[in-house]
């Protein structure tokens, strides 16, 4: 049966990763064999035997390939990150949540909610952005998953380390 990355269980996963980096690894040594050949002939003063449309073809194939492989195995590490930093906002939140439990108290329930939903939005959106990112292979999938909870765990200790010594979270400067 066929089960898609988030389906999968962390061993599935992680073999999944290994096997595509080991296909990008293989295609990678295919495009360096098959442009030292090239090269070499074009040294030897062939007359342009190595550059056929079909080796073109092929070096286009395995580039793709190669591209591919990265890309899937990029995936399966964001889900393999992903299945433990989700489960870490649990403590993330709880380190937002309780300093500003404190200091809105006064504020009503409405303004409680609002601010709650605007920082789940927030982290949702930074977790969207990330995966996106990493799957495009333009972020560390690692990076990518865990650095909501840095940027919100920080804030979070932050904002526990100004309820807990009674200041205010900014200060206002003087004219």
């Amino acid at each position: 049966s066929f089960r898609s990355d988030r389906e999968m269980d962390l061993a599935a996963l992680y073999q999944a990763a290994l096997e595509q980096r080991q296909r990008q690894h293989q295609a990678r040594q295919l495009i360096d064999s098959t442009q030292a050949v090239i090269a070499s002939l074009d040294r030897a003063g062939a007359d342009s035997a190595g550059r056929g449309p079909q080796a073109e073809k092929f070096l286009k194939k395995q580039q793709t390939l190669w591209e591919h492989s990265g890309q899937a195995a990029d995936s399966y590490w964001v889900e393999i990150h992903k299945k433990f930093s989700i489960p870490f906002a649990c403590v993330v939140f709880v380190l937002l949540g309780a300093p500003l439990g404190a200091r809105m108290r006064r504020r009503g329930a409405a303004v409680s909610v609002g601010v709650s939903l605007a920082f789940f939005w927030a982290y949702w959106m930074f977790l969207i952005g990330g995966e996106e990112l990493a799957d495009r292979g333009l972020l560390s999938p690692a990076l990518s998953m865990w650095a909501p909870n840095l940027v919100f765990g920080a804030l979070g200790l932050y904002l526990l380390y100004c309820a807990a010594h009674d200041r205010p979270l900014w200060r206002r400067r003087r004219a």
